[in-house]
């Protein structure tokens, strides 16, 4: 099943999040799934949900609460290198959609759903320089 799920989660290129970001799209939402590692920055309009707790249905609900379902809606998923986290916690978010949401009765309403390829490493070595899109945590 969950062969399923990745085929339906699809990698990003940091370009094209810099690009949307430009664009001031009000439809993406970026989730930092980083645990203790969230010390080392963030991209500006990420939103931190530590994966440890990402498979309780209430954080979910939290997450569609702030980021509501739309037809252009686009999750993107990230932890440092997004190799384990992000995409767990993507495969989580794409379960709970098919499972408890509207999405399980039409499969049309699913978001589009991404990891950012490379995860915050390559994100900071390409965008670290620049305060538009990578910040400290204070």
């Amino acid at each position: 099943m969950d062969q399923l799920y990745s085929s339906c989660i699809k990698r990003l290129a940091p370009e094209t999040l810099r690009n949307w970001i430009a664009e001031e799209r009000d439809d993406i939402a970026v989730i930092d799934v980083r645990d203790s590692d969230y010390k080392y920055g963030k991209i500006p309009i990420s939103i931190h949900i530590p994966s440890k707790g990402f498979g309780e249905d209430s954080i979910q609900n939290q997450l569609l609460s702030k980021y509501p379902l739309g037809d252009t809606s686009v999750y993107i998923f990230h932890c440092m290198r997004s190799q384990q986290r992000g995409p767990s916690s993507a495969r989580k978010f794409l379960r709970y959609l098919l499972l408890k949401t509207e999405c399980k009765d039409d499969l049309h309403k699913l978001p589009k759903v991404y990891i950012l390829d490379g995860g915050l490493k390559k994100w900071n070595q390409v965008y670290g320089a620049d305060p538009e899109l990578m910040v400290g945590i204070e």
